[in-house]
């Protein structure tokens, strides 16, 4: 039971990660199109 608990909380952890990540790439991209179109 202890193990589970603690494979459940890396695994959140690991969405977390995953959320921040997906949230940068998604700033990134945003920032990056901006500076193109502001060029153009």
């Amino acid at each position: 039971m202890r193990g589970h608990h603690g494979m459940a909380k890396s695994n959140t952890c690991f969405s977390i990660l995953t959320l921040d990540f997906g949230r940068t790439m998604v700033v990134i991209f945003i920032v990056i199109y901006g500076v193109c179109c502001s060029f153009r």
